[in-house]
């Protein structure tokens, strides 16, 4: 185990550097000059805003496992070649939304390069393919096999594309994001370099309040990379950590808004990859006119799952629960207004 005084040093130095980059943002925003301009329709902030969001996170993971090596590989418990592949993941999901930001992707392309980064990481890590799958309240556990590697695929690009739609309004995906690192760290889960990204995040969240910065799809792909990577890494070799259908639970929020929208969209003939205004957080939004009233009721909703399991709850039970209490937010904040 590394020595605590080591531990604060990195916690302090990694505050000193997003306390710089904070204080120095417009000079950095400048520079990077990759701004989002609103378009009165799915963009409606009031000025063209900064996208380095998923830059500022990038260069904190990148600084971080440099850091890594000077230490001698002992700030993370990841053999050379699942450090190799968690990097490649990063920078390939990253790489993806930054020029997104740029050039704005058509869907359908940003879908098969997500595909494409994800099976080249397994394919040069096997071992992150997901072939076991445990359900918390079945005895017996499923095996994927020949299935194995397109599944993983399909589950970083089913969170990616979730994180991407769940980025709508401010604050909403970074304190989604937050919520998730705090469960690592809550659960032992690389704890240093959890505790860095919460740090990283914190800062944001502030510049994102002051609407001076938005995470981008960088940020959103980028997101969905570190967490996913880190749940299949731990699902697959921590005994002690959640089971398929909890970390099914745990990202239910974003992930069952997803769904409701693809059902809807393809109802419509609509592509389901193309945005709308029908997602949860515009509804509540709407309803509860403001940014901040809105954020605090999707908490809720973060909370309601992870709460359940800590208290012994069955998943299924949470689940239904939190279905039910979907809809009726759902109906309510439609309430006197055409579905």
């Amino acid at each position: 185990m590394l020595m605590d005084k080591v531990t604060f040093f990195l916690i302090v130095f990694f505050f000193v550097v997003n306390l710089i980059l904070f204080i120095n943002f417009e000079f950095f925003s400048k520079k990077i000059n990759v701004f989002d301009e609103p378009d009165n329709h799915l963009k409606n902030h009031k000025k063209k805003t900064s996208l380095l969001g998923g830059t500022i996170i990038f260069f904190n993971i990148i600084l971080f496992f440099s850091m890594n090596l000077l230490f001698n590989n002992s700030l993370v418990d990841f053999e050379n070649n699942r450090i190799i592949s968690f990097l490649f993941i990063i920078f390939s999901f990253y790489s993806i939304g930054f020029y997104d930001d740029l050039k704005k992707i058509i869907p359908n392309i940003k879908l098969i390069f997500i595909f494409f980064s994800s099976y080249i990481a397994i394919i040069y890590d096997p071992d992150l393919a997901l072939n076991l799958i445990k359900i918390s309240f079945l005895e017996k556990d499923y095996f994927m096999n020949k299935f194995s590697i397109p599944f993983t695929v399909l589950c970083f690009a089913l969170l990616a594309n979730a994180f991407n739609m769940f980025d709508g309004i401010d604050l909403q995906l970074i304190l989604f994001s937050i919520y998730i690192f705090l469960i690592f760290i809550f659960k032992g889960v690389l704890p240093i370099f959890s505790i860095i990204i919460t740090i990283t995040l914190i800062f944001i969240l502030i510049l994102n309040y002051k609407n001076k910065i938005f995470l981008g799809d960088s940020g959103a792909f980028i997101l969905s990379g570190i967490i996913g990577f880190i749940l299949i890494d731990q699902y697959q070799n921590e005994e002690n950590f959640f089971s398929s259908d909890e970390i099914f639970v745990i990202l239910m929020v974003p992930g069952i808004d997803m769904l409701r929208l693809f059902i809807s969209r393809i109802y419509k003939k609509q592509n389901p990859f193309f945005g709308d205004l029908n997602h949860l957080h515009h509804i509540l939004k709407k309803k509860f006119k403001g940014v901040i009233k809105t954020n605090f009721i999707l908490m809720l909703f973060y909370l309601i799952p992870f709460i359940g399991l800590i208290a012994g709850f069955e998943t299924y039970f949470i689940f239904g629960i939190y279905s039910l209490l979907y809809i009726l937010i759902i109906k309510y904040s439609l309430s006197n207004k055409k579905i």
